[in-house]
């Protein structure tokens, strides 16, 4: 068989990569073998290593692109809202929403890949990949809602913000099946809308 053209190359490094992001954030990076995300990608395992070095190699691209993803999502949330107040209250309803707790897979990175990056190697590349990633959400984040001038202030609520979020994500995967679940989505999302309602500027 012939070599592939660097335009299918390219192509085939992306579906690898898509396939190895949607796995990864289903049932974790240790939980998905090379094989597995080429099949899922429709390729033979015997062309992984002229894409990638390593399955570390793999992850961290894969890890970049679900933050990509992310950001993209996010700014979404801006283009398509009225205002930044109404872009936040729709992106914290849709992030602590049954269904975003239901789809992992196109979930949010921060949440999906933590566990498995804070068992990696301290020289991992998925460790610099992570922390790109979540600099990059906080940054967009701290665009949405109605935030402190401060600067150091604004980085305080985003990083509070972002933290809740997380962790009210994390504990309703793990408790989903029961009322726990619902209840810890609905007490932080109501928190964070009530918390951004009191502090946006009310009308003269």
């Amino acid at each position: 068989m012939g070599r592939v053209s660097r335009a299918q190359a390219e192509a085939n490094r992306t579906a690898v990569v898509e396939a190895a992001s949607r796995m990864a954030r289903e049932r974790g990076m240790s939980q998905v073998s090379v094989p597995e995300v080429m099949g899922a990608a429709g390729l033979t395992h015997g062309g992984f290593y002229r894409q990638f070095e390593s399955k570390d190699d793999l992850f961290a691209a894969a890890c970049s692109a679900a933050f990509a993803e992310q950001d993209t999502l996010l700014d979404g949330f801006l283009a398509s809202s009225a205002n930044p107040v109404e872009a936040h209250a729709n992106y914290v309803t849709a992030y602590l929403s049954e269904q975003n707790r239901d789809n992992p897979g196109h979930g949010c990175a921060t949440t999906a890949f933590s566990a498995d990056v804070t068992r990696s190697a301290p020289d991992s590349p998925v460790r610099d990949c992570y922390r790109e990633g979540v600099t990059s959400s906080l940054e967009r984040l701290a665009r949405l809602g109605d935030r402190p001038a401060d600067a150091e202030a604004r980085e305080r609520e985003v990083l509070v913000e972002l933290a809740a979020m997380v962790g009210a994500l994390a504990i309703a995967r793990a408790t989903r099946g029961g009322p726990l679940s619902e209840r810890v989505l609905t007490a932080v999302r109501e928190h964070l809308l009530g918390a951004q309602s009191s502090a946006a500027p009310k009308p003269a």
